[in-house]
């Protein structure tokens, strides 16, 4: 973790998602997420305030794609910095990814990504 706090959440929920192989519609297909979040687990002392940074996590992540649920993540502390997830799926055509996340704080993170991207 870096040691500016402001820093690590100037792009808070920020998304990415990576097909890892070939779409074809009816075969499995791996994706990766990047999301950028710091995850803090209250446990980082300031070095300089000697104060501890308050928790702010990822809780839940939920997958769909075209409505059908993809996965369900329930999480806690122990999800790193900007974390990446690599999950399958089996399109059957050409569709939309839709991630919504929730942190500790109650923000609300909702991203969709058409597959494959066009």
């Amino acid at each position: 973790m870096g040691s500016d706090n402001a820093e690590a959440l100037k792009d808070v929920g920020l998304m990415k998602l990576h097909l890892l192989g070939t779409f074809a519609p009816g075969r499995p297909l791996q994706a990766q997420l990047m999301i950028r979040h710091p995850n803090f687990n209250g446990m980082q002392m300031d070095q300089i305030t000697r104060l501890f940074t308050p928790a702010r996590f990822i809780r839940t992540i939920d997958a769909t794609y075209d409505g059908t649920a993809v996965f369900h993540l329930d999480s806690d502390i122990s999800l790193s910095t900007d974390p990446v997830i690599t999950f399958g799926f089996v399109p059957d055509r050409k569709g939309t990814m839709q991630l919504v996340v929730h942190d500790s704080d109650n923000a609300l993170f909702n991203h969709s990504f058409d597959v494959p991207a066009g």
